[in-house]
């Protein structure tokens, strides 16, 4: 799939697309042992982050040079240490944080106008209740502009919150292929 001569360098480390160098163990320079792996580890931390940016056969050439550095075991197990820490405080911050209650109103106002709640599928329930509430409404509020455009801002919500929904299973399923990937 890739060429192997395109990823080989001169000075013996290992060369990605356009010229990005995994440094080896003899192409390092002279300077001390403890700076060169800091700046080793620096550029593979630059070479992931810019992996976003590269075309498809750009990323699989880096992603192909990054597991064969010999530095790779070593960064992923202090990239899981930080992932798990990480975790582990953003939990920690979420119990200790009581609910906004602005957030609180707001997640009233949009269950009481059937906008959200259990049934915001859009299921028989939601079809039921709105029903209800539209009769409610009716002899409450005459104006049909405002319930067409709450029906409007409903389908919106809706749309973008299975937008939203089908975007972290997505991003979900693909961390876990990474995963496994890199653990196997």
């Amino acid at each position: 799939m890739d060429d192997p001569n395109r990823m080989m360098a001169h000075s013996g480390g290992l060369m990605g697309p356009q010229g990005y160098g995994l440094p080896g163990g003899e192409g390092t320079p002279a300077t001390g042992e403890g700076e060169a792996r800091k700046q080793d580890i620096g550029e593979i931390l630059q070479q992931i982050m810019n992996i976003t940016d590269q075309s498809l056969d750009e990323a699989q050439a880096r992603k192909h040079t990054l597991n064969c550095h010999r530095m790779k075991p070593a960064l992923f197990s202090v990239l899981c240490e930080i992932k798990e820490k990480t975790v582990l405080s953003l939990r920690n911050t979420q119990e200790e944080e009581p609910p906004d209650p602005q957030l609180m109103r707001l997640d009233n106002m949009l269950i009481a106008e059937g906008v959200a709640g259990p049934e915001k599928g859009g299921g028989a329930g939601a079809a039921a209740s709105a029903s209800a509430a539209a009769g409610e409404w009716d002899n409450a509020i005459e104006h049909s502009d405002y319930r067409a455009k709450l029906a409007q801002i409903r389908q919106i919500y809706h749309q973008e919150l299975d937008k939203y929904e089908n975007a972290c299973n997505e991003f979900t399923t693909h961390v876990m292929n990474l995963l496994r990937e890199q653990r196997d």
